[in-house]
């Protein structure tokens, strides 16, 4: 169908065969978030016939049309890739309003976490602009500001990576596990600092190392309680 080839042209990686995710993304976080956002597609999902009955409207047009049994979940999931891969980032407009569904907008445009062309609403025309920051040669490829979106996040919804993304962020978590015998003089030493003995910590692109961080691995891998002592 024609819906069908319409989000086959979708990069969102929802829509990867869930064993090449597996096999791409190893090791990678960005395998847990997938996971993640297709467990919760997959239970907005199920919901769907609840919310149909539920709806005396819908349950009263439409009777025998079970929305499960009309859609199976990978034409749901199909829909709903088509729909995320279409919302924009908007500026100049409440918080509550910020993003906006754009059907035209993410397939025809190029998205950057530098660039300088923005897309607003205009309340008075009642139409999306984009306000682009240089002149186009034709055949250019037009772009945008995507938002402070991380890589992570550009990636599950729209099945991009920007290599100077300036948002991008990656989390670690170090553990000090209960097991070391030097384990409750670590975590005393930690509480001291709001610390605990499983700590995250997020690491930017071009921005310093936390200050905690270094301390911290130190701790973690201190094998005396004089080496404790010097941390």
């Amino acid at each position: 169908s024609k819906e069908f080839g319409t989000s086959q042209a979708v990069l969102s990686p929802l829509l990867w065969d869930p064993a090449e995710a597996e096999r791409l993304l190893q090791g990678s976080p960005i395998l847990g978030a997938l996971r993640g956002r297709l467990a919760g597609i997959k239970k907005e999902y199920e919901n769907l016939d609840t919310v149909w009955f539920m709806a005396g409207s819908l349950f009263r047009d439409y009777p025998y049309d079970v929305p499960t049994e009309q859609f199976p979940f990978p034409v749901f999931l199909q829909a709903f890739a088509v729909v995320q891969s279409s919302i924009v980032h908007l500026q100049n407009v409440p918080p509550a309003k910020r993003f906006a569904l754009l059907p035209l907008g993410p397939p025809t445009l190029t998205y950057s976490s530098t660039s300088r062309g923005m897309i607003s609403y205009n309340s008075e025309s009642d139409e999306v602009i984009l306000k682009v920051d240089k002149e186009y040669e034709e055949g250019e490829p037009v772009v945008a500001w995507c938002g402070p979106q991380p890589n992570s996040r550009l990636f599950v919804n729209y099945g991009i990576v920007d290599e100077n993304n300036p948002y991008d962020k990656l989390a670690i978590t170090i553990t000090i596990p209960n097991t070391d015998p030097l384990f409750q003089m670590k975590r005393s030493k930690l509480q001291h600092v709001d610390l605990s003995s499983q700590q995250q910590f997020q690491l930017q692109r071009d921005s310093d190392l936390p200050p905690m961080l270094i301390p911290y691995m130190r701790l973690a891998c201190a094998s005396t309680a004089e080496d404790s002592e010097k941390v």
